[in-house]
Protein backbone atom coordinates (compact mmCIF):
# COMPACT_ATOMS: atom_id res chain seq x y z
CA UNK A 1 0.00 0.00 0.00
CA UNK A 2 2.65 2.23 0.63
CA UNK A 3 4.39 1.70 -2.83
CA UNK A 4 1.07 2.22 -4.55
CA UNK A 5 1.09 6.04 -2.67
CA UNK A 6 4.13 6.49 -3.75
CA UNK A 7 3.64 6.00 -7.27
CA UNK A 8 0.47 8.11 -7.05
CA UNK A 9 2.57 10.67 -5.40
CA UNK A 10 5.41 10.48 -8.49
CA UNK A 11 3.07 10.00 -11.18
CA UNK A 12 0.70 12.67 -11.74
CA UNK A 13 -2.65 12.41 -13.23
CA UNK A 14 -3.31 12.67 -17.03
CA UNK A 15 -5.59 15.28 -16.20
CA UNK A 16 -3.02 17.55 -13.98
CA UNK A 17 -0.36 17.00 -17.06
CA UNK A 18 -3.14 18.15 -19.43
CA UNK A 19 -4.27 21.00 -17.00
CA UNK A 20 0.08 22.24 -16.82
CA UNK A 21 0.11 22.50 -20.91
CA UNK A 22 -2.76 24.39 -21.08
CA UNK A 23 -1.54 26.79 -18.42
CA UNK A 24 2.00 26.47 -20.21
CA UNK A 25 0.30 27.44 -24.00
CA UNK A 26 -1.96 30.33 -22.34
CA UNK A 27 1.12 32.12 -20.99
CA UNK A 28 3.21 31.85 -24.54
CA UNK A 29 0.67 33.32 -26.25
CA UNK A 30 0.46 36.29 -23.21
CA UNK A 31 4.02 36.67 -23.98
CA UNK A 32 3.44 37.11 -27.63
CA UNK A 33 0.57 39.64 -27.26
CA UNK A 34 2.85 41.20 -24.99
CA UNK A 35 5.46 41.39 -28.03
CA UNK A 36 2.98 42.22 -30.30
CA UNK A 37 1.70 45.57 -28.12
CA UNK A 38 4.99 46.41 -27.81
CA UNK A 39 6.30 46.41 -31.66
CA UNK A 40 3.16 48.18 -32.37
CA UNK A 41 3.94 51.13 -29.34
CA UNK A 42 7.60 50.98 -31.13
CA UNK A 43 5.87 51.98 -35.11
CA UNK A 44 3.82 54.12 -33.82
CA UNK A 45 6.31 56.12 -32.35
CA UNK A 46 8.31 55.37 -35.09
CA UNK A 47 5.73 57.10 -37.32
CA UNK A 48 5.26 60.39 -35.27
CA UNK A 49 9.11 60.96 -35.71
CA UNK A 50 8.80 60.26 -39.40
CA UNK A 51 6.12 63.17 -39.70
CA UNK A 52 8.16 65.53 -37.64
CA UNK A 53 10.91 64.53 -39.96
CA UNK A 54 8.34 65.85 -43.01
CA UNK A 55 7.47 68.80 -40.97
CA UNK A 56 11.20 69.91 -40.77
CA UNK A 57 12.22 69.17 -44.75
CA UNK A 58 9.10 71.21 -45.44
CA UNK A 59 10.41 73.98 -43.16
CA UNK A 60 13.70 73.73 -44.65
CA UNK A 61 12.60 74.01 -48.06
CA UNK A 62 10.03 76.91 -47.03
CA UNK A 63 12.87 78.81 -45.65
CA UNK A 64 15.11 78.05 -49.18
CA UNK A 65 12.46 79.59 -51.32
CA UNK A 66 12.17 82.76 -48.63
CA UNK A 67 16.08 82.83 -49.50
CA UNK A 68 15.50 82.85 -52.83
CA UNK A 69 12.85 85.46 -53.03
CA UNK A 70 15.43 87.59 -50.60
CA UNK A 71 17.70 87.22 -53.70
CA UNK A 72 16.30 88.04 -56.25
CA UNK A 73 14.75 91.22 -54.39
CA UNK A 74 18.73 92.02 -53.87
CA UNK A 75 19.53 91.56 -57.41
CA UNK A 76 16.35 93.87 -58.46
CA UNK A 77 17.90 96.60 -56.17
CA UNK A 78 21.32 96.03 -57.72
CA UNK A 79 20.27 96.17 -61.08
CA UNK A 80 18.46 99.42 -60.51
CA UNK A 81 21.71 100.64 -58.92
CA UNK A 82 23.39 99.53 -62.14
CA UNK A 83 21.08 101.70 -63.76
CA UNK A 84 21.75 104.90 -61.65
CA UNK A 85 25.04 104.70 -61.94
CA UNK A 86 24.71 104.07 -65.80
CA UNK A 87 22.58 107.37 -65.94
CA UNK A 88 24.59 109.33 -63.28
CA UNK A 89 27.87 108.58 -65.74
CA UNK A 90 25.66 109.37 -68.94
CA UNK A 91 25.03 113.03 -66.92
CA UNK A 92 28.77 113.25 -65.97
CA UNK A 93 29.14 112.75 -69.96
CA UNK A 94 26.92 115.10 -71.06
CA UNK A 95 28.02 117.71 -68.45
CA UNK A 96 32.07 117.78 -68.63
CA UNK A 97 31.40 117.96 -72.35
CA UNK A 98 29.42 121.15 -72.27
CA UNK A 99 32.11 122.32 -69.68
CA UNK A 100 35.02 120.99 -72.18
CA UNK A 101 33.72 124.20 -74.49
CA UNK A 102 34.53 127.12 -72.48
CA UNK A 103 37.91 125.78 -70.05
CA UNK A 104 40.98 123.56 -70.13
CA UNK A 105 41.22 122.44 -66.72
CA UNK A 106 37.27 121.38 -66.91
CA UNK A 107 38.94 119.18 -70.12
CA UNK A 108 41.24 117.93 -67.46
CA UNK A 109 38.62 117.31 -64.59
CA UNK A 110 36.38 115.43 -67.30
CA UNK A 111 39.50 113.64 -68.10
CA UNK A 112 39.96 112.74 -64.83
CA UNK A 113 36.29 112.07 -63.80
CA UNK A 114 35.74 109.92 -66.66
CA UNK A 115 38.93 107.67 -65.45
CA UNK A 116 37.66 107.49 -62.32
CA UNK A 117 33.74 106.76 -63.85
CA UNK A 118 35.13 103.79 -65.88
CA UNK A 119 37.33 102.55 -62.94
CA UNK A 120 33.93 102.66 -60.95
CA UNK A 121 32.07 100.95 -63.64
CA UNK A 122 34.87 98.10 -64.02
CA UNK A 123 34.64 97.65 -60.40
CA UNK A 124 30.66 97.61 -60.60
CA UNK A 125 31.13 95.20 -63.43
CA UNK A 126 33.52 93.05 -60.64
CA UNK A 127 30.58 92.88 -58.27
CA UNK A 128 28.26 92.09 -60.82
CA UNK A 129 30.21 89.06 -61.67
CA UNK A 130 30.91 88.18 -58.13
CA UNK A 131 27.15 88.68 -57.73
CA UNK A 132 26.41 86.43 -60.54
CA UNK A 133 28.82 83.34 -59.34
CA UNK A 134 27.26 83.85 -56.22
CA UNK A 135 23.90 83.17 -57.99
CA UNK A 136 25.24 80.24 -59.75
CA UNK A 137 26.62 78.72 -56.65
CA UNK A 138 23.75 79.19 -54.72
CA UNK A 139 21.14 77.48 -57.51
CA UNK A 140 23.79 74.63 -57.30
CA UNK A 141 23.34 74.16 -53.77
CA UNK A 142 19.66 74.72 -54.00
CA UNK A 143 20.13 71.70 -56.93
CA UNK A 144 21.99 69.67 -54.34
CA UNK A 145 19.41 70.36 -51.78
CA UNK A 146 16.70 69.54 -53.66
CA UNK A 147 18.21 66.50 -54.48
CA UNK A 148 19.41 65.77 -50.79
CA UNK A 149 15.15 66.50 -49.97
CA UNK A 150 14.24 63.73 -52.55
CA UNK A 151 16.33 60.99 -51.55
CA UNK A 152 15.49 61.60 -47.97
CA UNK A 153 11.48 61.69 -48.61
CA UNK A 154 12.43 58.30 -50.62
CA UNK A 155 14.04 56.69 -47.71
CA UNK A 156 10.96 57.80 -45.50
CA UNK A 157 8.58 56.50 -47.88
CA UNK A 158 10.62 53.39 -47.85
CA UNK A 159 10.97 52.83 -44.06
CA UNK A 160 7.03 53.69 -44.14
CA UNK A 161 6.18 51.09 -46.51
CA UNK A 162 8.65 48.81 -43.99
CA UNK A 163 6.77 49.52 -41.24
CA UNK A 164 3.38 48.73 -43.03
CA UNK A 165 4.58 45.39 -44.40
CA UNK A 166 5.86 44.44 -40.95
CA UNK A 167 2.93 45.26 -39.58
CA UNK A 168 0.38 43.03 -41.71
CA UNK A 169 2.93 40.43 -41.47
CA UNK A 170 2.33 40.88 -37.59
CA UNK A 171 -1.28 41.06 -37.82
CA UNK A 172 -1.63 37.91 -40.34
CA UNK A 173 0.63 35.49 -37.73
CA UNK A 174 -1.59 36.78 -35.37
CA UNK A 175 -4.74 35.94 -37.29
CA UNK A 176 -3.15 32.62 -38.15
CA UNK A 177 -2.02 31.94 -34.20
CA UNK A 178 -3.79 28.60 -32.87
CA UNK A 179 -6.53 28.78 -30.33
CA UNK A 180 -5.76 29.31 -26.57
CA UNK A 181 -7.34 26.32 -25.59
CA UNK A 182 -7.39 23.25 -27.10
CA UNK A 183 -9.15 20.19 -26.13
CA UNK A 184 -6.84 16.99 -25.86
CA UNK A 185 -8.94 14.20 -25.50
CA UNK A 186 -6.22 11.19 -25.88
CA UNK A 187 -3.35 10.69 -25.09
CA UNK A 188 -1.95 10.05 -28.90
CA UNK A 189 -2.54 13.69 -29.61
CA UNK A 190 0.21 15.59 -27.81
CA UNK A 191 2.60 15.09 -30.65
CA UNK A 192 0.25 16.52 -32.51
CA UNK A 193 0.31 19.64 -30.26
CA UNK A 194 4.21 19.13 -29.82
CA UNK A 195 4.55 19.91 -33.55
CA UNK A 196 1.86 23.47 -33.15
CA UNK A 197 3.99 24.19 -30.34
CA UNK A 198 6.72 23.57 -32.70
CA UNK A 199 5.79 25.89 -35.34
CA UNK A 200 4.13 28.83 -33.03
CA UNK A 201 7.95 28.91 -31.66
CA UNK A 202 9.08 29.01 -35.02
CA UNK A 203 6.78 31.82 -36.13
CA UNK A 204 7.82 33.44 -32.98
CA UNK A 205 11.41 33.48 -34.08
CA UNK A 206 10.21 34.45 -37.34
CA UNK A 207 8.68 37.32 -35.61
CA UNK A 208 11.58 38.00 -33.49
CA UNK A 209 14.21 38.27 -36.45
CA UNK A 210 10.95 40.74 -38.20
CA UNK A 211 11.43 42.73 -35.30
CA UNK A 212 14.86 42.73 -35.13
CA UNK A 213 14.56 43.91 -38.86
CA UNK A 214 12.71 46.21 -37.68
CA UNK A 215 14.41 48.07 -35.02
CA UNK A 216 17.46 48.11 -37.39
CA UNK A 217 15.46 49.78 -39.65
CA UNK A 218 14.38 52.40 -37.09
CA UNK A 219 18.19 52.35 -36.03
CA UNK A 220 19.14 53.36 -39.90
CA UNK A 221 15.97 55.91 -40.19
CA UNK A 222 17.37 57.58 -36.60
CA UNK A 223 21.04 57.80 -38.48
CA UNK A 224 19.25 59.05 -41.24
CA UNK A 225 17.34 61.96 -39.61
CA UNK A 226 20.40 63.08 -38.23
CA UNK A 227 22.19 63.30 -40.76
CA UNK A 228 18.70 65.29 -42.22
CA UNK A 229 19.30 67.54 -39.51
CA UNK A 230 22.98 67.92 -39.88
CA UNK A 231 22.26 68.81 -43.71
CA UNK A 232 19.63 71.01 -42.96
CA UNK A 233 21.87 73.32 -40.40
CA UNK A 234 25.00 73.62 -43.11
CA UNK A 235 21.75 74.53 -45.30
CA UNK A 236 20.74 76.79 -43.18
CA UNK A 237 24.71 77.83 -42.74
CA UNK A 238 25.04 78.32 -46.41
CA UNK A 239 21.89 80.65 -46.47
CA UNK A 240 22.92 82.97 -43.82
CA UNK A 241 26.30 82.77 -45.97
CA UNK A 242 24.51 84.11 -48.65
CA UNK A 243 22.73 87.08 -47.05
CA UNK A 244 26.17 88.24 -45.52
CA UNK A 245 27.26 87.88 -48.97
CA UNK A 246 24.85 90.29 -50.30
CA UNK A 247 24.63 92.63 -47.57
CA UNK A 248 28.45 92.83 -48.28
CA UNK A 249 27.21 93.43 -52.09
CA UNK A 250 24.79 96.34 -50.70
CA UNK A 251 27.63 97.83 -48.48
CA UNK A 252 30.21 98.08 -51.04
CA UNK A 253 27.62 99.49 -53.97
CA UNK A 254 26.35 102.02 -51.02
CA UNK A 255 30.32 102.96 -50.75
CA UNK A 256 30.34 103.41 -54.39
CA UNK A 257 27.74 105.85 -54.63
CA UNK A 258 29.07 107.45 -51.95
CA UNK A 259 32.57 108.01 -54.12
CA UNK A 260 30.69 108.58 -56.72
CA UNK A 261 29.03 111.69 -54.76
CA UNK A 262 32.39 112.41 -53.60
CA UNK A 263 33.79 112.65 -57.15
CA UNK A 264 30.37 115.08 -58.13
CA UNK A 265 31.63 117.01 -55.18
CA UNK A 266 35.31 117.22 -56.55
CA UNK A 267 34.41 118.00 -60.15
CA UNK A 268 32.11 121.33 -58.55
CA UNK A 269 35.19 122.07 -56.88
CA UNK A 270 37.18 121.85 -59.93
CA UNK A 271 34.97 124.21 -61.98
CA UNK A 272 34.80 126.74 -59.04
CA UNK A 273 38.39 126.47 -58.75
CA UNK A 274 38.41 128.19 -62.36
CA UNK A 275 38.78 131.82 -62.67
CA UNK A 276 35.66 133.83 -61.47
CA UNK A 277 34.19 136.27 -64.12
CA UNK A 278 32.32 139.37 -62.65
CA UNK A 279 29.34 137.86 -64.19
CA UNK A 280 29.57 134.21 -62.23
CA UNK A 281 29.84 137.00 -58.74
CA UNK A 282 26.52 138.57 -60.28
CA UNK A 283 24.60 135.17 -60.33
CA UNK A 284 25.93 133.86 -57.62
CA UNK A 285 24.86 137.37 -54.91
CA UNK A 286 21.91 137.02 -57.03
CA UNK A 287 20.80 133.59 -56.42
CA UNK A 288 20.66 134.43 -52.55
CA UNK A 289 17.87 136.30 -50.90
CA UNK A 290 19.56 139.57 -50.75
CA UNK A 291 16.17 141.16 -49.67
CA UNK A 292 14.53 144.67 -49.28
CA UNK A 293 16.32 148.17 -49.28
CA UNK A 294 13.25 150.00 -47.96
CA UNK A 295 10.37 149.09 -50.42
CA UNK A 296 13.02 148.35 -53.30
CA UNK A 297 14.10 144.65 -54.01
CA UNK A 298 18.14 145.08 -54.16
CA UNK A 299 18.56 142.55 -56.50
CA UNK A 300 16.87 144.00 -59.40
CA UNK A 301 18.84 147.59 -58.30
CA UNK A 302 22.03 145.67 -58.25
CA UNK A 303 21.34 143.56 -61.81
CA UNK A 304 19.83 147.02 -63.60
CA UNK A 305 23.07 148.62 -62.52
CA UNK A 306 25.32 146.13 -63.67
CA UNK A 307 24.31 145.54 -66.99
CA UNK A 308 23.93 149.17 -67.35
CA UNK A 309 27.82 149.38 -66.41
CA UNK A 310 28.53 146.27 -68.35
CA UNK A 311 26.89 147.89 -71.43
CA UNK A 312 24.91 144.44 -71.91
CA UNK A 313 21.77 146.39 -73.41
CA UNK A 314 24.31 147.76 -76.46
CA UNK A 315 25.56 144.02 -77.30
CA UNK A 316 23.71 142.07 -79.69
CA UNK A 317 24.15 138.91 -77.78
CA UNK A 318 25.37 137.71 -74.56
CA UNK A 319 25.35 134.85 -72.22
CA UNK A 320 24.47 136.69 -69.11
CA UNK A 321 20.71 137.18 -69.72
CA UNK A 322 20.51 133.78 -70.40
CA UNK A 323 22.87 133.56 -67.11
CA UNK A 324 20.00 135.21 -65.14
CA UNK A 325 17.32 133.75 -66.44
CA UNK A 326 18.11 130.41 -65.66
CA UNK A 327 19.37 131.79 -62.07
CA UNK A 328 15.47 132.55 -61.97
CA UNK A 329 14.10 129.75 -63.84
CA UNK A 330 15.40 127.66 -61.16
CA UNK A 331 14.79 129.61 -58.26
CA UNK A 332 10.89 129.61 -58.66
CA UNK A 333 10.84 125.98 -59.55
CA UNK A 334 10.10 125.82 -55.63
CA UNK A 335 6.81 126.38 -55.71
CA UNK A 336 5.72 125.51 -51.85
CA UNK A 337 7.33 128.28 -50.82
CA UNK A 338 5.02 131.59 -51.34
CA UNK A 339 7.65 133.88 -50.12
CA UNK A 340 10.63 132.81 -52.69
CA UNK A 341 7.74 133.40 -55.19
CA UNK A 342 6.87 136.66 -54.10
CA UNK A 343 10.43 138.03 -53.62
CA UNK A 344 11.37 137.03 -57.09
CA UNK A 345 7.87 138.25 -58.75
CA UNK A 346 8.74 141.20 -56.68
CA UNK A 347 12.39 141.72 -58.49
CA UNK A 348 10.92 140.80 -61.44
CA UNK A 349 8.26 143.96 -61.54
CA UNK A 350 11.08 146.17 -60.16
CA UNK A 351 13.50 145.04 -62.95
CA UNK A 352 10.90 145.32 -66.19
CA UNK A 353 10.15 149.25 -64.69
CA UNK A 354 13.56 150.20 -64.90
CA UNK A 355 13.95 148.71 -68.62
CA UNK A 356 11.03 150.12 -69.40
CA UNK A 357 11.84 153.40 -68.57
CA UNK A 358 15.00 152.96 -70.62
CA UNK A 359 12.93 152.00 -73.53
CA UNK A 360 10.97 154.68 -72.89
CA UNK A 361 13.91 157.33 -72.53
CA UNK A 362 15.37 156.45 -76.05
CA UNK A 363 12.28 155.36 -77.94
CA UNK A 364 12.34 159.00 -79.72
CA UNK A 365 16.05 157.95 -81.33
CA UNK A 366 16.44 154.28 -82.35
CA UNK A 367 12.65 152.52 -81.30
CA UNK A 368 13.34 149.11 -83.18
CA UNK A 369 17.14 148.51 -81.73
CA UNK A 370 16.03 149.17 -78.44
CA UNK A 371 13.27 147.42 -78.84
CA UNK A 372 14.88 144.23 -80.46
CA UNK A 373 17.97 144.86 -78.12
CA UNK A 374 15.37 144.25 -75.11
CA UNK A 375 13.99 141.33 -75.95
CA UNK A 376 14.86 139.59 -73.00
CA UNK A 377 12.13 140.55 -70.90
CA UNK A 378 9.60 138.92 -72.19
CA UNK A 379 11.92 136.08 -72.46
CA UNK A 380 12.57 136.06 -68.54
CA UNK A 381 8.93 135.58 -67.98
CA UNK A 382 8.15 133.29 -70.53
CA UNK A 383 11.57 131.32 -68.67
CA UNK A 384 9.15 131.44 -65.53
CA UNK A 385 6.38 130.46 -66.70
CA UNK A 386 7.38 127.83 -68.26
CA UNK A 387 9.17 126.74 -65.10
CA UNK A 388 6.17 126.98 -63.32
CA UNK A 389 4.40 124.80 -65.77
CA UNK A 390 6.86 122.25 -65.63
CA UNK A 391 6.84 121.74 -62.09
CA UNK A 392 3.15 121.51 -61.90
CA UNK A 393 3.72 118.58 -64.62
CA UNK A 394 5.36 116.20 -62.36
CA UNK A 395 1.96 115.44 -60.24
CA UNK A 396 -1.02 116.82 -62.71
CA UNK A 397 -3.74 115.27 -60.83
CA UNK A 398 -2.48 116.14 -57.23
CA UNK A 399 -1.66 120.11 -58.49
CA UNK A 400 -4.59 120.24 -60.27
CA UNK A 401 -6.75 119.54 -57.42
CA UNK A 402 -4.57 122.44 -55.94
CA UNK A 403 -4.90 124.61 -58.78
CA UNK A 404 -8.58 124.01 -58.70
CA UNK A 405 -9.25 124.57 -55.08
CA UNK A 406 -6.87 127.79 -55.24
CA UNK A 407 -8.99 128.82 -58.49
CA UNK A 408 -12.54 128.66 -56.61
CA UNK A 409 -11.00 130.77 -53.91
CA UNK A 410 -10.55 133.32 -56.38
CA UNK A 411 -13.30 132.95 -57.93
CA UNK A 412 -15.38 133.92 -54.93
CA UNK A 413 -13.02 136.98 -54.78
CA UNK A 414 -13.76 138.01 -57.88
CA UNK A 415 -17.82 137.85 -56.98
CA UNK A 416 -16.92 139.53 -53.83
CA UNK A 417 -14.83 142.29 -55.58
CA UNK A 418 -17.29 142.73 -58.08
CA UNK A 419 -16.81 143.97 -61.70
CA UNK A 420 -15.53 147.59 -61.03
CA UNK A 421 -12.00 145.57 -59.43
CA UNK A 422 -11.91 142.67 -60.78
CA UNK A 423 -12.73 143.76 -64.52
CA UNK A 424 -12.94 140.61 -66.86
CA UNK A 425 -9.79 138.71 -64.79
CA UNK A 426 -12.18 135.84 -64.13
CA UNK A 427 -12.41 135.53 -67.80
CA UNK A 428 -8.73 135.99 -68.73
CA UNK A 429 -8.88 132.63 -66.84
CA UNK A 430 -10.54 130.31 -69.17
CA UNK A 431 -7.44 128.70 -70.45
CA UNK A 432 -6.49 127.81 -67.36
CA UNK A 433 -9.98 126.58 -65.70
CA UNK A 434 -10.42 124.79 -68.44
CA UNK A 435 -7.56 123.19 -68.34
CA UNK A 436 -7.97 121.93 -64.43
CA UNK A 437 -11.44 121.23 -65.37
CA UNK A 438 -10.30 118.42 -67.93
CA UNK A 439 -7.37 117.38 -65.47
CA UNK A 440 -9.66 116.80 -62.73
CA UNK A 441 -12.10 114.69 -64.47
CA UNK A 442 -12.66 111.31 -63.31
CA UNK A 443 -14.49 110.09 -66.27
CA UNK A 444 -11.49 110.54 -69.13
CA UNK A 445 -11.44 107.05 -70.18
CA UNK A 446 -15.27 107.02 -71.18
CA UNK A 447 -15.28 110.38 -72.86
CA UNK A 448 -14.64 110.36 -76.54
CA UNK A 449 -12.40 113.05 -78.67
CA UNK A 450 -15.88 115.17 -80.02
CA UNK A 451 -17.03 115.01 -75.82
CA UNK A 452 -13.47 116.53 -75.02
CA UNK A 453 -13.49 119.25 -77.26
CA UNK A 454 -17.07 120.09 -76.42
CA UNK A 455 -16.67 120.11 -73.13
CA UNK A 456 -13.25 122.28 -73.41
CA UNK A 457 -13.49 124.16 -77.07
CA UNK A 458 -10.49 127.01 -75.77
CA UNK A 459 -8.17 124.20 -75.77
CA UNK A 460 -6.59 123.16 -78.80
CA UNK A 461 -5.51 119.43 -79.50
CA UNK A 462 -1.80 120.08 -78.80
CA UNK A 463 -2.74 121.37 -75.21
CA UNK A 464 -5.42 118.44 -74.73
CA UNK A 465 -2.70 116.03 -76.09
CA UNK A 466 0.15 117.61 -73.64
CA UNK A 467 -2.35 116.60 -70.86
CA UNK A 468 -3.73 113.23 -71.25
CA UNK A 469 -0.19 112.40 -72.04
CA UNK A 470 1.48 113.38 -68.87
CA UNK A 471 -1.46 112.68 -66.77
CA UNK A 472 -1.59 110.19 -63.94
CA UNK A 473 -3.24 109.86 -60.60
CA UNK A 474 -1.05 109.16 -57.79
CA UNK A 475 -3.65 109.63 -55.11
CA UNK A 476 -6.55 107.79 -56.67
CA UNK A 477 -5.07 105.39 -59.86
CA UNK A 478 -7.77 106.91 -62.39
CA UNK A 479 -6.58 106.61 -66.03
CA UNK A 480 -6.37 109.38 -68.92
CA UNK A 481 -7.99 108.91 -72.04
CA UNK A 482 -8.58 105.95 -73.97
CA UNK A 483 -6.14 105.28 -76.86
CA UNK A 484 -8.10 105.76 -79.65
CA UNK A 485 -8.35 109.62 -78.28
CA UNK A 486 -4.63 109.37 -78.14
CA UNK A 487 -4.45 107.99 -82.02
CA UNK A 488 -6.72 110.40 -83.24
CA UNK A 489 -5.32 113.29 -81.66
CA UNK A 490 -2.08 112.66 -83.29
CA UNK A 491 -3.74 112.07 -86.52
CA UNK A 492 -5.20 115.81 -85.58
CA UNK A 493 -1.65 117.19 -84.47
CA UNK A 494 -0.36 115.83 -87.89
CA UNK A 495 -2.93 117.50 -89.64
CA UNK A 496 -2.09 120.59 -88.20
CA UNK A 497 1.96 120.74 -87.85
CA UNK A 498 1.97 123.41 -90.55
CA UNK A 499 0.02 125.92 -88.21
CA UNK A 500 2.49 127.49 -86.20
CA UNK A 501 -0.09 128.60 -83.08
CA UNK A 502 -2.00 125.03 -83.13
CA UNK A 503 1.54 123.61 -82.89
CA UNK A 504 2.23 125.38 -79.29
CA UNK A 505 1.58 123.36 -76.53
CA UNK A 506 1.86 125.61 -73.48
CA UNK A 507 -1.15 127.62 -72.61
CA UNK A 508 -2.25 130.81 -74.60
CA UNK A 509 -0.86 134.55 -72.70
CA UNK A 510 -2.65 137.19 -73.40
CA UNK A 511 -0.29 140.20 -72.97
CA UNK A 512 -3.24 143.07 -73.22
CA UNK A 513 -3.96 144.76 -70.07
CA UNK A 514 -6.48 147.48 -69.42
CA UNK A 515 -2.90 149.59 -68.08
CA UNK A 516 0.42 150.06 -69.53
CA UNK A 517 3.30 149.56 -67.93
CA UNK A 518 4.08 153.46 -68.42
CA UNK A 519 0.78 154.45 -66.26
CA UNK A 520 2.29 151.63 -63.83
CA UNK A 521 5.92 153.33 -63.88
CA UNK A 522 4.30 156.90 -63.25
CA UNK A 523 1.69 155.85 -60.36
CA UNK A 524 4.98 154.73 -58.37
CA UNK A 525 7.56 156.91 -56.75
CA UNK A 526 10.70 157.59 -57.96
CA UNK A 527 13.69 155.70 -56.64
CA UNK A 528 17.17 155.95 -56.83
CA UNK A 529 19.14 152.59 -56.98
CA UNK A 530 22.13 154.50 -56.01
CA UNK A 531 21.43 154.36 -52.31
CA UNK A 532 20.61 150.86 -51.87
CA UNK A 533 23.17 148.86 -49.66
CA UNK A 534 24.63 146.31 -51.18
CA UNK A 535 26.00 142.32 -50.38
CA UNK A 536 29.07 142.10 -49.08
CA UNK A 537 29.81 139.95 -51.47
CA UNK A 538 29.41 142.94 -53.92
CA UNK A 539 31.46 145.24 -51.74
CA UNK A 540 34.32 143.02 -51.32
CA UNK A 541 34.81 142.46 -54.86
CA UNK A 542 37.02 145.04 -56.59
CA UNK A 543 35.49 144.35 -60.11
CA UNK A 544 32.08 146.10 -58.82
CA UNK A 545 33.97 149.33 -57.44
CA UNK A 546 31.79 151.15 -59.62
CA UNK A 547 28.69 150.66 -57.73
CA UNK A 548 30.67 152.26 -55.13
CA UNK A 549 32.22 155.10 -56.36
CA UNK A 550 29.53 156.33 -59.36
CA UNK A 551 27.14 158.70 -58.47
CA UNK A 552 24.62 157.84 -61.22
CA UNK A 553 21.30 159.10 -61.58
CA UNK A 554 18.11 157.53 -61.13
CA UNK A 555 16.51 156.16 -64.03
CA UNK A 556 13.94 159.05 -65.62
Amino acid sequence: MHQDMVLLVREPKPEFRLCLYIVFDFIQILIFFFCLMFIQTWLHSEQEAAKDLRKALSEAEARNLELATELETVTRKLDQLQESVQRFNEYLNMSLKMAARDTGALREAKDKLEKRVEELTLRLQLETRQRTDLEEAKTQEYAKQQEALQAMWLQVEEANAVVVREREAARKAIEEAPPVIKEIPVLVEDTEKINSLTSEVEALKAERQAAEHLEKAFSETEARNSELATELENATRKADQLHESVQRLEEKLSNSESEIQVLRQQALAISGETKTTPEDILVKCISQNLGYNGDMPVAACVIYKCLLHWRSFELERTSVFDRIIETIGSAVEVLEDNEVLAYWLSNLASLSLFLEQIINAARSASTNDINGKFGERKSTRKCCSDCTLGKYQEKPKHNGEYVKAGLAELEQWCIEATDEYAGSAWDELRHIRQAVGFLVTYQKPKMSLAVITSFFPVLSIQQLYRISTNYWDEKYGTHSVSSDVIANMRVMMTEDSNNAVSSSFLLDEDDSIPFTVGDITESMEQVNVNDIELPQLIRENSSFSFLLTRKEASPS
